[in-house]
């Protein structure tokens, strides 16, 4: 027989102003659930911008970067 195990939740960023464990819903481990939560997006996008938690701006280049290609041309971020 197959075993399976299933836990979902909406996560946050890892900063102050956030929940502290970084998760802002969770649901029951192995019991089907829908998660409804309110997400300020403005406030992630000023997080994104200023705050303490600056992932994608402290990455290392050297491994970690997008590359997308739109009208044909190959664009790097």
């Amino acid at each position: 027989s197959d075993i399976h195990y299933a836990q979902s939740a909406i996560f946050t960023p890892a900063d102050a102003e956030f929940a502290r464990d970084a998760t802002a819903a969770e649901c029951n481990a192995n019991i089907e659930t829908m998660i409804i939560h309110d997400v300020d997006v403005e406030q992630l996008r000023r997080h994104r911008e200023s705050g303490s938690v600056q992932n994608w701006n402290d990455r290392r280049r050297d491994l970690y970067r997008v590359v997308y290609e739109e009208d044909g041309e190959e664009f790097s971020v």
